[in-house]
């Protein structure tokens, strides 16, 4: 009964294993095409998350092979991206926030 037990638990193990993987993409902005570095990479439903590189690049470990990243950047509208396969996404695009920038102000001296 031992052996069972141990056998079943060792195939869970390893099934729990090899359901998680890394996805990779770089963030840019919609209308300069250049990368956003410091963009917060959120796997939605859970709190694994990333932050971008300084070329706008993120690897995120994905608790399953398919799920939906949330993406935001201060100034930018959200975006989810969904993924269906570990890997690159490739380029996932945000378009700026034309209502939240007209509240930055400057004060300087």
């Amino acid at each position: 009964m031992k052996k069972i037990y141990f056998a079943w638990v060792a195939f869970l193990m390893t099934a729990i294993a090899f359901s998680q993987g890394t996805v990779t993409g770089t963030v840019i902005d919609g209308e300069t095409g250049s990368p956003l570095p410091g963009a917060n990479v959120v796997e939605r439903g859970t709190t694994n998350g990333a932050t971008t590189d300084f070329d706008g690049n993120f690897s995120i470990e994905v608790s399953s092979d398919s799920g939906t990243l949330v993406i935001s950047y201060i100034g930018f509208l959200r975006q989810s991206a969904n993924f269906t396969s570990l890997g690159s996404m490739g380029n996932i695009t945000l378009q700026p926030d034309a209502e939240q920038l007209g509240e930055v102000v400057v004060i300087g001296s």
